[in-house]
């Protein structure tokens, strides 16, 4: 049985060291590990940025509805149709998100701050 001793630490800096190149040790290198990693997290960022798109499109379809007159019926229960459409797809792109963060965290993904 071989016993190991560490030498006296004389500052605090030194012992910063030795705690950060235990942490770097500890970090998980994987390959496979870190291109699933990166892959959900790609998936995740497109997912966001469809999600900020259709509230841009929801804002666009708010300002539309304000402008049309109150005799164009036709046009306005299109946009309401359309303002519906836009809602459920946001919501569905939220779950999405929420979904993708979990599993993000369950399959472990090391150094991952969401």
């Amino acid at each position: 049985m071989a016993l190991f001793t560490l030498p006296p630490l004389n500052s605090s800096s030194e012992r910063g060291a030795l705690a950060q190149e235990i942490d770097r040790k500890d970090l998980i290198t994987d390959p496979a590990i870190s291109r699933r990693c990166k892959r959900l997290l790609n998936q995740r960022d497109d997912k966001i940025h469809t999600r900020q798109r259709l509230r841009a499109l929801l804002l666009r379809n708010n300002k539309l509805l304000g402008r049309v007159e109150e005799n164009r019926e036709s046009i306005q229960s299109r946009l309401q149709f359309t303002q519906t459409k836009i809602k459920n797809n946001i919501q569905l792109a939220e779950l999405k998100i929420q979904k993708m963060e979990e599993d993000i965290v369950r399959k472990g993904c090391p150094g991952v701050a969401l």
